[in-house]
């Protein structure tokens, strides 16, 4: 018997052990259909994450790169089985609501009320629910796209608009109850998510039935106003110093819930009160890469895996949020975690990328595209964003098999404020046709393009040495004593993205390369021109001639920057001082400590010599600690005593003015900064 069935029995006895009960009440332990044969026993390696406790023994992937994993290579990524018919086919598109995921319009087909754009409907739900009405249906028309990006959603997904469609809509053959709630709905305060904390009104249940359950009113309106659940709540007005809440409903296991319900004939606020509890009650995931060491107290050491012994498993937080109530949920079971692996297992969707792989396994129902994509992401090395990699680094990962070139490209629009965030929602719109509608010959396009480009610019994150081999261009001043002229020097990707085609691009455009390496040396050269400011100006400069009006601002500019900068070694050299006090201090501390023990070592065989001798005519002392004392000993151990407890420390003692000091140099370093991001 392998692991899988051994875990899989160990649930089943606690189960029947007193919380049989529980499993049967709660729909997420709800008994799936049969699960296909179990693989034969295997031995399993030694290992720290699930996958590798839950796997069979087949041979894993290799690939080099992530698209292999899901496809052969020799194969044409736009034409590759699997992802080809997604959204493409009427009857693929036409077969339910396309529900709340934004859809883009040159691939889905949606239609909008003639007055009132938000008022948008799927295909499916337009054929089953408008077209049966001809005196409906002619108040629609197809939508279409005003860009390859624009996206929309069924307006049907909501719950309080479905109602009123069956309520009030068509007994009375008008689309008038909905108008003026979409017309209501646009002045809604958006909801902040599941994050955000807030305080002001918010929803509660009644009678305390779901405890720390709070609802902003905007998801109330949408998904309870209207509905049999709408009186099970009532308002709290949050206007006490301890009413900060977040708006559960915006999570995705709150929502599924609440849909499902209300699509049964008679629904049951106990049963949507006893899921939230559960829900409620269960811890959160531990994160990325984290040990899952919280479990509920009704399922100690539960996780999640797939009933067909594959790799995979889940925390029961992530479980409930993004699995529960799809069509895969039936694909995972509850697992009770020996004690050898319990709190030491992480939770393979916490990650982004695990997260955006499961919505698209439950689209396709089918797990092994989530378990293929975790596989592949396990061997790439996470973005280093703007920073970049070395030189050194980079040469290293080339020779990794199976990762990607992360960030050694770019690609820009002013609309964002870096390179790499331009290009990365540049490939984010083109992976959005692929998934949608099986069309990835715009990736391919998009990487190309990208592929061509130079090197982006890292701004003042990092500075780039000779072995970079990245050019530098700009312009040299012919005078530097002239106010109405410049030296400046910029990346090739900031050319590329400011000057290049412009009109006078001639007088920024000289290849600074190897002076610029020379000048900076092994600081490295910082490209200068990283905000929409600086760099909105060059182009203006660029495209009228006007040079000195530049000039002038570039100067006042630089010398900010300068004296900003000169404060550095100044600041440096106070933490010095301010370090130096401290171990003083710490010093001081310690000489008190073992003087006062001294001293009181003292006093010890200072009073057990009195006590032997008694008193012999003479006493012994000063004006300090008097002159009562029988012996000589006891009157320096008393004097020792006196002199350690008032040993003097603090920082203060190190220089007395070393805090104002500080103080005012970092207000005069603060003020310097702000002035420079004013030009900035």
């Amino acid at each position: 018997m392998d692991f899988l069935e051994k875990a899989r029995h160990k649930a089943e006895d606690v189960v029947s052990q007193g919380t049989q009960a529980q499993y049967r009440n709660n729909p997420f332990f709800s008994s799936p259909p049969p699960p296909p044969p179990r693989p034969a026993a295997v031995t399993q390696p030694t290992t720290d994450s699930i996958f590798d406790v839950y796997a069979d023994s087949g041979p894993e992937t290799s690939s080099k790169s992530v698209f292999d994993v899901y496809a052969d290579s020799s194969v044409d990524v736009t034409s590759r089985s699997g992802f080809d018919d997604v959204g493409t086919s009427t009857s693929s598109q036409d077969s339910k609501c396309t529900g709340e995921e934004a859809r883009l319009t040159k691939y889905t087909q949606f239609y909008v009320h003639k007055n009132s754009v938000d008022f948008s409907i799927c295909n499916y739900c337009y054929g089953s629910k408008i077209l049966p009405y001809p005196s409906l249906c002619r108040q629609f028309e197809p939508y279409r796209a005003t860009s390859d990006e624009d996206s929309t959603v069924c307006v049907f997904f909501l719950p309080r608009v479905l109602i009123m469609w069956q309520s009030e809509c068509l007994p009375n053959d008008t689309l008038q109850p909905l108008l003026h709630y979409f017309q209501a709905a646009a002045h809604y305060e958006a909801c902040d998510g599941p994050t955000t904390i807030k305080s002001g009104p918010y929803y509660e249940p009644l009678n305390g039935t779901i405890p720390g359950l709070a609802i902003c009113p905007t998801c109330f309106e949408q998904f309870l106003h209207k509905t049999p659940f709408e009186f099970k709540f009532r308002m709290n007005l949050g206007n006490t110093t301890s009413s900060r809440w977040v708006c559960d409903m915006s999570q995705p296991f709150f929502r599924r819930v609440v849909k499902r319900l209300l699509e049964d004939e008679h629904p049951s606020f106990n049963d949507f009160a006893r899921e939230a509890n559960i829900r409620m009650s269960t811890p959160s995931c531990p994160g990325k890469d984290k040990p899952t060491t919280e479990f509920a107290k009704q399922f100690p050491g539960i996780m999640f895996a797939t009933l067909d012994g594959g790799r995979g498993g889940v925390c029961k937080a992530c479980y409930l949020d993004y699995v529960s109530n799809t069509p895969l949920q039936s694909v995972f079971g509850p697992i009770q975690l020996p004690s050898e692996h319990a709190g030491k297992l992480p939770c393979d969707l916490s990650s982004r990328i695990s997260k955006a792989a499961m919505q698209f396994a439950i689209r396709r129902g089918d797990v092994q595209i989530w378990r293929k994509t975790v596989l592949a992401a396990e061997r790439l090395t996470p973005c280093n964003g703007n920073h970049g990699v070395s030189t050194e680094e980079l040469a290293g990962e080339k020779e990794r098999v199976g990762e990607l070139a992360n960030c050694t490209s770019t690609k820009n629009s002013e609309n964002f404020e870096t390179s790499l965030s331009w290009r990365g929602r540049l490939l984010l719109n083109a992976i959005i046709p692929g998934v949608q509608a099986g069309n990835w010959s715009r990736l391919l396009e998009v990487a190309k393009g990208i592929a061509m480009e130079p090197p982006p610019c890292a701004g003042g994150n990092r500075g780039f040495t000779k072995d970079s081999g990245r050019r530098w261009l700009g312009r040299a001043a012919e005078d530097t004593a002239d106010s109405n002229d410049c030296t400046i020097v910029f990346c090739e990707d900031c050319h590329a993205r400011i000057i290049k085609g412009t009109r006078y691009a001639y007088h920024y455009s000289k290849d600074l390369t190897e002076a610029a390496y020379i000048a900076r040396g092994d600081a490295g050269v910082f490209c200068p021109t990283y905000t929409k400011r600086t760099r909105a100006l060059l182009r203006e400069a660029s495209e009228t001639g006007q040079l000195a009006k530049f000039a002038q601002i570039w100067n006042y500019r630089t010398q900010l920057g300068k004296k900003r900068d000169s404060w550095i070694p100044i600041l440096q050299n106070q933490m010095f001082q301010q370090q130096i006090a401290m171990m003083q201090t710490n010093q001081q501390s310690m000489l008190k400590g073992s003087a006062m023990m001294t001293a009181l070592h003292m006093k010890g065989a200072a009073s057990a010599t009195e006590t032997l001798m008694g008193f012999q005519g003479t006493q012994y002392g000063n004006s300090i600690i008097g002159f009562d004392h029988w012996t000589r000993s006891s009157a320096n151990a008393d004097m020792a005593w006196h002199n350690a407890s008032n040993m003097q420390v603090g920082i203060g003692l190190a220089d007395p003015s070393l805090m104002s000091n500080t103080n005012e140099t970092l207000m005069q370093a603060l003020r310097d900064e702000e002035a420079f991001k004013a030009v900035e």
